[in-house]
């Protein structure tokens, strides 16, 4: 097939619109960017992906992600999320000029503690993570406490960064005094005693 100039120009124009075109839809055509929640709350360790929603579908720019802070949460290039630490922080993802952000908790995982520190006879651990229960007397015998709980207690309230104080308060604490909680960056300690059901220690989130 031969091309005349005329036909061969009208064909590279034709050509160069459809190509700018496309690289203007492509660089400037983001309506709006969604991240589909707007907390997510993991465990130390865990990795996590991110879902977000870019208008239009078709674009093919790229999207930029950033952890407010490293030390409790890394981001990669595609929205993984890695928990590296126990806290709060801010994720942020840019397309274009618009951008979305979520809030994300990492918290402890009480079912490592718990196989780590604990024994079935004398602790509890929910499977959803939410608590921790250590009793040093479950059988509830007279003046009894046993020991290895005892020493668990000391062990999940360092392993958790609590400070010495709540130990020293649950080892003074009295039957007289009820039930005590307290809280400490978003862990929650509430511990009772009796002498004829020993210490029962309860670890929650906030």
């Amino acid at each position: 097939m031969k091309f005349t100039y005329g036909k061969l120009k009208r064909r590279v124009t034709i050509i160069g619109v459809m190509l700018m075109t496309s690289i203007i839809l492509s660089s400037c055509g983001v309506k709006r960017v969604d991240i589909t929640k707007t907390k997510i709350e993991i465990t130390k360790g865990e990795n996590y992906k991110i879902d977000c929603v870019i208008d239009p579908e078709s674009y093919k720019g790229k999207a930029v992600w950033n952890s407010s802070d490293n030390d409790v949460v890394t981001v990669n290039e595609i929205g993984n999320l890695r928990a590296v630490g126990v806290g709060e922080c801010e994720v942020t993802v840019t397309v274009g000029e618009m951008s979305d952000s979520v809030t994300v908790v990492v918290r402890y995982d009480f079912n490592e503690i718990y196989d780590k520190y604990c024994d079935s006879s004398w602790a509890t651990v929910a499977s959803d993570n939410s608590y921790l229960t250590i009793d040093t007397n479950p059988s509830d015998i007279d003046d009894y406490n046993n020991r290895d709980a005892i020493l668990a207690i000391m062990d999940v309230n360092e392993a958790l960064g609590l400070p010495e104080s709540v130990w020293n308060d649950m080892n003074s604490i009295r039957a007289l005094d009820g039930r005590i909680s307290q809280t400490y960056d978003g862990i929650t300690v509430s511990y009772s005693y009796h002498p004829d059901h020993g210490l029962l220690v309860t670890y929650s989130y906030d």
